[in-house]
């Protein structure tokens, strides 16, 4: 046990030495990054939990319970979607039956009939959305309590007693029971997939950084943690020397990342480029945990620190420096690699079934891209004679050098490489996975085109008021007709008077007589809008009123103009709520498709995540890159001023530093690409990114060549203030 006076003398030698050694700085500014980084990450994965937790419980508390066994229902409740760019979210119809019945969360009091009440993203919605009058007159703002997450669409409508009975209302009791749901607890990505990604593209970085900045400029602290074996020291002794050392680094990134977490609690807070907004109370009420994760990076990071001791050093007789050839986790590294790859490229196919293929997928390039540092540590020990004697035939003392030095002391190599590889699969993998998500998503270039916005499908009960101001409020020049199925499903119907039939391009055949109309003759718009669960099935055409033509009861329309001129879709759908039905469903061309966008939304956080676990990364490459040419620089320093050349340490830089990140950046990309291949599907869009590729390889130049130059410059700038000192 050391003695309280000993500990506190091994806490001051720690923090004197770490302030005067060799790459003191680069060592400080590395321990106080990697620890932010680490509670960054940790606050990353609290914040999500606090969210969802925050979200499921207000979705639970603005539950409708409904009336069952003879109870008296004191509210008529119906819910439909609404879409806004694709993303879907909730409109709740809402109609008192009594004088106590209950208000939803978010309300103050019962809005008038024919007026809505709308969440704060909605009221602050473009202009020509118009959303403040799209469902009624203007009813007030949803407080933040009736919302799953500030930012949330949502609406309740109070419709007029006429337009409630064109809808099927249930009665319900009361709000509050234990499904939630609703709105955004129905499309956001389960609690699990956040924390799996950021686990992945953020944690993973960020652990990476603390490994690497555990061993940066680590040559002085080695040599004295020897020197205190030697003298007899024990590993408690030692573990108070290395608490000194790290105890201001660790300490000031710990605080300032408890002081980001804090910064979460002040007031909302909007996520750039995703747009979400991370709600502060639920930061607040999570905030001994969010504290508590944030500043536990410091002890962490000192853990990893302390744990990060290289073996003793083996007895030689030789005095030539050779490298290890590694140990029984770098041999069993290489025997599993290939067969690894070899699983990457049958997963798919090993299981017999798609999901379970894609999970063993992805499990084994996740285990590929674990292994390869180390396989290619061991294949560079392999290569370290040819190399080294290669650079003796070159004449280049300063390439000679670096070759030798990285060949004695591979580890800080193989640490630079390991970030490198693992930043570039961490931006390919994601963005395979992001491409794979966005291509089950829906077209968004023909949602944003003007042709997929001239063509509207409303659905509505059969209640729906189509004789009333529905038609007289449509945007002048729509067409309308009705449509639907026969009862066998062997060909589509169309219904509408003569001058919307030959605006579609359809006859008008005489009352009580119909006309059949071939699948490709019909206007593309209409296929696209209503034959994707049909096939390519024919069309009859009948000439009459609007109606409902569905054996089901849904009444179906297509209001549209000429192809090349765009419908005002929020008009269509405020004269559909307002006036047609309190339930109406409108839908243009590429929402109508059966697929969902918000998947593509949801594929943001894919490449949000990555570019910030790849900041990480770079920032952990060029500390370590540093400190690791220091002790090369400061080796070079006699051998400079003796030859009188100072170019020396820009040469042995660019061969300790710039060659291998971009020779590693190169075999990372190789990587991306071969374990991509298996997961690529040209026909759904999941292919490999080319402008990625060469983001990715831009990136590695830039980082090689500030890591060549500032580590030659740095070196220079040492061996100019080198002096010699007598024994």
């Amino acid at each position: 046990m050391t003695a309280p006076g000993m500990r506190g003398q091994m806490l001051r030698i720690g923090r004197t030495a770490g302030r005067s050694s060799h790459g003191g700085h680069t060592r400080f500014l590395a321990l106080l990054f990697a620890t932010l980084a680490l509670s960054l990450a940790a606050t990353a994965f609290v914040a999500a939990w606090a969210t969802y937790d925050g979200r499921e419980s207000r979705g639970a508390a603005r539950a409708p319970l409904s009336a069952v066994d003879g109870q008296e229902g004191k509210v008529l409740f119906g819910r439909y979607w609404d879409q806004y760019r694709g993303r879907q979210f909730s409109v709740n119809i809402i109609v008192p039956l009594t004088p106590d019945a209950p208000l939803p969360p978010g309300l103050r009091s019962w809005p008038d009939p024919g007026t809505a009440v709308i969440s704060p993203a909605l009221a602050e919605g473009p202009a020509s959305e118009d959303f403040r009058h799209r469902w009624g007159d203007p009813g007030g703002i949803i407080g933040a309590e009736g919302l799953a997450s500030p930012g949330e669409r949502f609406v309740y409508v109070r419709p007029t007693e006429e337009m409630a009975q064109t809808a099927k209302l249930v009665p319900v009791t009361s709000f509050g029971g234990p499904s939630g749901g609703a709105g955004d607890l129905q499309i956001v990505q389960a609690a699990w997939e956040i924390h799996t990604l950021i686990a992945v593209l953020l944690a993973a970085p960020a652990f990476t950084f603390a490994f690497l900045a555990a061993r940066t400029a680590s040559t002085s602290r080695d040599r004295r943690d020897a020197l205190l074996r030697t003298l007899g020291a024990g590993p408690v002794a030692r573990l108070w020397m290395d608490a000194g050392s790290v105890l201001v680094p660790v300490a000031v990134g710990g605080l300032l990342g408890t002081a980001a977490a804090a910064t979460l609690m002040i007031g909302d807070l909007r996520l750039p480029w995703i747009n979400y907004l991370l709600s502060a109370k639920d930061m607040r009420a999570a905030a001994p945990t969010l504290l508590g994760a944030a500043l536990a990076a410091a002890p962490l990071m000192y853990l990893i620190t302390a744990l990060q001791r290289p073996l003793a050093a083996r007895r030689s007789r030789s005095t030539r420096p050779t490298a290890a050839r590694g140990g029984f986790q770098r041999k069993l590294a290489v025997a599993l690699f290939p067969a690894l790859v070899l699983l990457v490229f049958t997963a798919q196919s090993l299981l017999g079934d798609r999901r379970r293929g894609t999970l063993l997928y992805l499990a084994s390039v996740t285990a590929v891209w674990i292994l390869l540092p180390s396989v290619l540590g061991w294949l560079f020990l392999r290569l370290a004679p040819r190399l080294t004697l290669a650079a003796r035939r070159s004449g280049d003392p300063a390439r000679l050098i670096a070759v030798r030095t990285l060949t004695a002391r591979p580890a800080g190599l193989i640490r630079l490489v390991a970030s490198l590889v693992i930043g570039v699969g961490l931006i390919g993998q994601a963005g395979v996975i992001g491409s794979s998500m966005a291509s089950i998503s829906g077209n968004l270039d023909q949602l944003d085109s003007k042709a997929g916005q001239t063509m509207a499908a409303i659905q509505a009960s059969a209640r729906a008021h189509l004789d009333g101001p529905f038609l007289e409020q449509l945007p002048v020049g729509a067409h309308v007709v009705s449509y639907g199925h026969t009862e066998d499903s062997s060909a589509r119907i169309i219904q509408a008077p003569c001058p919307d039939l030959q605006a579609m391009g359809l006859p008008c055949p005489a009352t009580g007589t119909q006309a059949e109309v071939a699948y490709g003759n019909l206007d593309k718009r209409f296929r696209s809008l209503n034959f994707l669960f049909f096939g390519p099935t024919p069309a009859i055409v009948r000439t009459g009123p609007l109606e409902k033509i569905e054996p089901n009861g849904t009444l179906w329309l297509a209001v549209f103009n000429a192809p090349d001129q765009p419908l005002d879709v929020p008009a269509v759908k405020r004269t559909a709520h307002r006036d047609l039905s309190a339930k109406a469903n409108v839908l243009t061309l590429a929402e109508a498709s059966g697929s969902s966008f918000d998947l593509a939304y949801q594929s943001r956080w894919v490449p949000f995540l990555s570019v910030l676990g790849t900041l990480i990364l770079v920032g952990s490459i060029l500390a370590a890159a540093f400190a690791e040419f220091l002790d090369v620089g400061r080796a070079l320093a006699p051998l400079a001023i003796l030859s009188g050349d100072q170019r020396i340490f820009q040469r042995a830089a660019a061969w300790f530093l710039g060659v291998p990140l971009i020779t590693a950046g190169l075999i990372g990309i190789a990587a991306y690409v071969g374990l991509s291949l298996p997961a690529l599907d040209a026909a759904q869009g999941i292919t490999i990114s080319g402008p990625l590729v060469a983001a990715v390889l831009l990136g590695t130049l830039v980082t090689a060549l500030a890591a060549w130059w500032g580590g030659g410059r740095t070196a220079s700038v040492l061996a100019s203030t080198w002096r010699p000192k007598a024994d």
